[in-house]
């Protein structure tokens, strides 16, 4: 019976109709009924959806039986501050209950990680953990993963121990931000950095094709930005027009700071070129490594 009465949106079907149908179908046996609403970026597509979401969120004392929870991963939503908090959150606030999870500071996430491996029977160095959030961020959820993944391959190694290196190894950024950060090393010409990164992925089996996918979408995102910015955007202009974090425009604003719009073109382009010639062969990671000494230096 928990299963028909739970019901679960994610960044694919989430509007204010779906939520709409969820809310009012009532619950199968039961008082009560969960409508989870689960979205990488709280981002409505215009105005005329804010408003059409605001409708919704202010009909929910109308179904009691039906409980919302709407969960954002921690970059996706852009709550202000305490005393100037956001447009959004002062919008959304009038119907819902919103709940701030701070992140933890370095200090409390280590002793978690330390007794985490401990109850694994595994010792982690200070400083590998200190990189793992350093990958991961201050996420205990993804840190949980991976400190399983970690403790199973120090396990495996017969040592019992997780060290920088094997953290480096194994543990990954999200698959975002590793593309953004192999673009961008690779505009900076830093060949070396970049190769070593690649030299990891194949350790990790990562699929060439995908790694490719993601970073030519990183540089397409980073030629826009450019251009934008080059037409006199500022970054709240730049994130609105393109739907994405302020925060990650400011990255992507300072990655390509010195960097012409044309530059970017050229690598996007030779970007598909590339993927074409990985979709068209079996050289494997042979064109991607051809890309990196191709692709480079600020200009």
């Amino acid at each position: 019976i928990a299963v028909f009465n739970e019901v679960i949106l994610g960044d694919d079907d989430f509007t204010a109709d779906s939520l709409l149908s969820a809310i009012i179908a009532p619950p199968l046996m039961s008082a009560k009924k969960l409508v989870r609403v689960r979205l990488s970026s709280y981002r409505t597509a215009s105005e005329r959806e804010r408003g059409a979401l605001d409708k919704v969120y202010a009909s929910l004392s109308d179904y009691p039986e039906s409980v919302v929870v709407v969960s954002v991963a921690p970059d996706g939503f852009d709550a202000g501050t305490e005393r100037k908090p956001s447009s959004a959150l002062k919008s959304i606030s009038k119907y819902l209950s919103a709940v701030d999870f701070p992140l933890q500071n370095e200090a409390k996430l280590i002793r978690w990680l330390t007794r985490h491996f401990a109850d694994a029977s595994i010792e982690a160095q200070f400083e590998a953990m200190r990189q793992m959030i350093s990958l991961c961020g201050r996420s205990m959820h993804r840190l949980r993963g991976e400190a399983d993944k970690l403790a199973a391959a120090a396990m495996a190694c017969g040592d019992k121990c997780v060290t920088v290196r094997l953290v480096n190894e194994i543990v990954s950024q999200s698959p975002e931000e590793d593309a953004f950060m192999l673009a961008n090393s690779i505009l900076n010409g830093n060949r070396a950095t970049t190769l070593e990164y690649l030299s990891r992925a194949k350790r990790r089996g990562e699929n060439p094709v995908m790694l490719l996918s993601s970073v030519t979408s990183s540089f397409c995102d980073m030629a826009i930005v450019a251009h934008l910015a080059a037409d006199g955007a500022d970054r709240r202009t730049i994130a609105e027009t393109m739907k994405m974090h302020e925060y990650r425009v400011g990255l992507y604003m300072k990655a390509v700071s010195g960097i012409t719009p044309e530059s970017l073109d050229r690598a996007v382009s030779v970007c598909a070129d590339t993927d074409m010639k990985m979709k068209t062969s079996s050289l494997g990671y042979i064109p991607l490594e051809r890309l990196i000494c191709s692709v480079g230096g600020k200009r």
